[in-house]
């Protein structure tokens, strides 16, 4: 998900619970944010990007002229850039969902793929020297550089050889994601 709607909302979270005289300086913080955010904006096709990107710059108009005694109109402008935020937040989440879901490109070595079936490197080097059906390694290793393959492309055959069920994606591969939680509305 992308980075600068987070921060916008962690943002607006502070802005929210802050003192006239530190929202004041909090404003000074944002135009980074909005920055990132245009770009989160222009870089997924979003489905009314014009009007997107015409709140984000208003906006950011806004955070540029900032003076500091008027926060009224400034406050009236963060419900429609949250809006847009969450907008964005919801098209990234949708496009993640629509990829397609392919493994990535996993490269193992004989030693991390003797480490998951539990077996000593040395019997995996003797399997590849004896079996023809050996997988062909996607890179060839010299000058001391391990040989490697495509998890994909070797794991069906250590799951004959070994009688273990393993994993489709390697497990030192796996991407670890945080919680993510739903922000509401901070300003009503």
């Amino acid at each position: 998900m992308g980075v600068a709607a987070e921060a916008f909302f962690s943002w607006c979270q502070t802005y929210q619970h802050s003192t006239p005289e530190k929202a004041s300086m909090l404003v000074l913080g944002l135009k980074p944010i909005l920055k990132d955010l245009v770009q989160e904006a222009r870089s997924l096709k979003l489905p009314d990007a014009a009007a997107a990107l015409d709140v984000l710059g208003s906006f950011m108009q806004l955070v540029i002229a900032h003076d500091s005694g008027d926060l009224a109109a400034f406050d009236r402008q963060i419900d429609r850039c949250w809006a847009t935020a969450k907008m964005i937040r919801i098209e990234e989440q949708l496009q993640a969902e629509t990829r397609p879901n392919t493994a990535p490109t996993d490269h193992v070595t004989l030693r991390q793929c003797a480490g998951i079936i539990k077996k000593n490197k040395r019997t995996l080097e003797r399997w590849k020297e004896d079996d023809t059906n050996f997988p062909t390694p996607e890179v060839i290793g010299n000058d001391g550089t391990a040989d490697e393959w495509l998890w994909t492309t070797i794991r069906p055959y250590l799951e004959s050889k070994s009688n273990r069920k393993l994993p489709d994606i390697f497990p030192a591969h796996r991407a670890v994601c945080g919680a993510r939680s739903d922000s509401s509305q901070p300003f009503a």
